[in-house]
């Protein structure tokens, strides 16, 4: 089987070039990422960080630590005069193309990125 396995939604369109890149970013990481043939996993932080040279390589402004000034965060909702209402802290995002990653890893989670496009 393939690594990762993704889908693209909605299935009913061609999967836009920018993902190939994001794809063959975790493919080249799966000898340290994945968790197909292991019982434990790694932490959401450490999958995060072997993806971060590929991820920024690509465009992507990855979250690099746990202050409040290396996480991101981007606002969803907004409300009176434009000002952001509800933001989402979010672990990489693409700002010309409008893609956030969010990796969940750990106990009972495959160690596969999320990705969201706005």
């Amino acid at each position: 089987m393939p690594y990762p396995l993704w889908n693209y939604y909605p299935r009913n369109v061609r999967p836009p070039e920018w993902v190939n890149g994001l794809v063959a970013t975790v493919a080249e990481t799966s000898g340290t990422i994945s968790t197909v043939d292991q019982r434990t996993g790694l932490s959401t932080d450490d999958v995060l960080r072997e993806l971060a040279p590929g991820l920024t390589s690509l465009g992507y402004v990855v979250e690099s630590g746990k202050s409040k000034a290396a996480k991101i965060f981007r606002p969803v909702l907004f409300g009176d005069n434009g000002m952001p209402e509800v933001s989402y802290e979010i672990d990489a995002f693409h700002d010309d193309l409008g893609i956030a990653v969010e990796v969940e890893a750990g106990r009972g989670a495959p160690t596969t990125p999320t990705i969201a496009t706005s």
